[in-house]
């Protein structure tokens, strides 16, 4: 493995040893090496991007690195919102496991049990996870209605029944 694989490759391994060893060094033996080479891949054009790291639910490292995209001078900052299309598909349906498990909502509840403006009716959990729900193109809806300048703010939630 050669060039810009190779040091994806490295920052990935890297990432992925600071979470498995992370109880076992001190984190500031860390960081700066961590900063070392995310500023290296970026200055190269292999990386653009926001790393947090967390320790029992604290943020301790939270950088950004690169561009907004190829060809922008738009440096990404710890607020930038980014278009991930299906990398959240994985979490998210964890997250649904999760909710399912603690008796939270079940697979057979309909969206609108949840997200009640949602606009469509007899569609369930187990539809969206199952990718079964018939649901439009999503992404002609977002360049509709997505309000991107809010999109990513902290104040931005969404809804679950108990809430008031």
């Amino acid at each position: 493995m050669t060039g810009p694989a190779r040091t994806v490759a490295i920052v990935v391994h890297a990432l992925l040893l600071i979470i498995a060893l992370g109880p076992a060094i001190a984190w500031g033996d860390i960081e700066s090496d961590l900063d070392q080479l995310l500023a290296a891949c970026a200055e190269k054009g292999l990386f653009s991007g926001s790393v947090l790291v967390a320790e029992q639910g604290r943020p301790v490292y939270l950088r950004s690195f690169g561009s907004a995209g190829i060809g922008s001078e738009e440096a990404i900052g710890p607020d930038h919102a980014f278009r991930l299309a299906s990398v959240g598909k994985a979490f998210t349906a964890m997250s649904i496991m999760i909710l399912a498990e603690e008796g939270c909502l079940t697979f057979e509840d309909e969206v609108k049990t949840h997200l009640p403006e949602f606009p469509y009716d007899d569609i369930t959990i187990r539809h969206l996870l199952n990718h079964t729900s018939g649901l439009p193109d999503y992404v002609v809806l977002l360049d509709e209605h997505w309000d991107r300048e809010h999109a990513g703010s902290p104040d931005r939630k969404v809804a679950t029944s108990g809430d008031a």
